[in-house]
């Protein structure tokens, strides 16, 4: 696997995916990429003690939501996504049968989002990936039986 560090921020998101991905067969490959979306904040990462605060995204978790999504929640989360993982409303442990260490919720125009971060490493540096990110349409009943790690009370974060 080929990894590529764009670090060029998520105002090139849209723009790999109209060069990359916007229009591609379902479930083709795509070209590998990985691209830097955002940071966590810096009490995120002191609170889930974090090695890194950068958070990166690859063309083919990308290529999954184009595939898997209506295209306005595509855009959506393609374009707003960053906001989950930089401004999380709460944190959660992800559960064991699912990818993905954390599960990071915000809610955003009346809907709640999910974005499921993996703690890996590359070159033997840790390194923090997207592993998908989507809309939850029965947040209660989905993140029933998650460990709720961190939130966000009355502008405070509490761990």
């Amino acid at each position: 696997m080929v990894y590529n560090f764009n670090i060029i921020g998520r105002g090139y998101i849209e723009d790999i995916f109209s060069r990359h991905i916007k229009n591609t067969p379902k479930g083709c490959v795509v070209r590998d990429m990985t691209i830097k979306l955002c940071t966590l904040t810096n009490q995120v990462k002191h609170d889930l003690k974090l090695p890194t605060g950068n958070v990166h995204i690859t063309t083919k978790v990308i290529k999954k939501n184009y595939d898997k999504c209506p295209a306005v929640e595509n855009d959506y989360i393609l374009h707003n996504g960053w906001k989950i993982i930089h401004n999380p409303d709460d944190i959660y442990k992800n559960k064991d049968a699912k990818r993905g260490d954390f599960a990071f919720t915000k809610t955003m125009d009346n809907n709640v989002y999910l974005a499921s971060i993996e703690i890996s490493t590359y070159a033997d540096e840790p390194i923090l990936y997207v592993v998908s990110m989507f809309r939850l349409s029965k947040p209660e009943q989905y993140l029933r039986g998650y460990e709720h790690l961190w939130s966000w009370k009355g502008g405070n974060p509490s761990s």
